[in-house]
């Protein structure tokens, strides 16, 4: 499962009139893999939108740590029943991918002459398949399970920044945690646009109906 998401946890009594009055306790622990040992979540109430005492759990999106093992464990006392009950569910957060990079097909170019793929290697994870989303300033222009995108021309960059394009890969997982490499490349302003620059000028005119 995704750390970045909500996560819910439901608990169903068989027999409901058994069930009447009782009261519910929640305990989360997470395994500590450097001395091998579970820590329990001691601020469980504050990273949760219900009640710890109540019969459901959901943990608020982004709580929990990614690529960790958890154990959330559910005790019940019915005041039917002489001893506690209880169980447990062991999960595990996904991690992002990692150990990979992407690059660009050049480093630079001219704006909507030039054809720029780009490449993303060596990614891995347990959660595929893994998807690319190319963005340019908060837009995307590409989105692909593809390893590699389709040649595409850019505009070009702006005058006071020597022509440089920031481009942002995310590289996605399948239940949707992301790394998001950064691409830097020059797209210079092409001669032909630059030979009409200043040539045009907008009219405005206010026309009597």
């Amino acid at each position: 499962m995704s750390s970045s998401n909500k996560f819910r946890v439901t608990s169903k009594c068989p027999n409901k009139s058994v069930c009447d009055g009782a009261t519910y306790t929640w305990r989360l622990e997470k395994f500590q893999s450097a001395n091998e040992v579970w820590e329990i979540v001691a601020n469980l109430d504050a990273i949760t939108s219900t009640p710890i005492n109540s019969s459901n759990i959901i943990v608020k999106p982004s709580a929990l740590s990614s690529n960790s093992q958890y154990r959330l464990q559910l005790n019940v006392k019915a005041p039917m029943l002489e001893n506690e009950g209880s169980t447990v569910l062991d999960f595990e957060t996904a991690g992002k991918p990692f150990g990979g990079h992407c690059k660009a097909s050049v480093t630079e170019g001219i704006e909507l002459e030039t054809k720029i793929t780009f490449e993303c290697l060596e990614w891995q994870d347990k959660s595929t398949p893994l998807s690319y989303e190319i963005r340019r300033e908060n837009s995307l222009i590409y989105y692909s399970v593809s390893t590699k995108s389709d040649p595409m021309a850019l505009s070009a960059g702006l005058p006071e920044e020597n022509y440089q394009v920031q481009i942002a890969i995310a590289v996605k997982n399948a239940v949707g945690e992301a790394v998001v490499q950064t691409v830097i490349l020059k797209v210079s302003a092409s001669d032909v646009y630059s030979i009409y620059e200043g040539l045009f000028v907008l009219i405005k005119e206010d026309i009597p109906v």
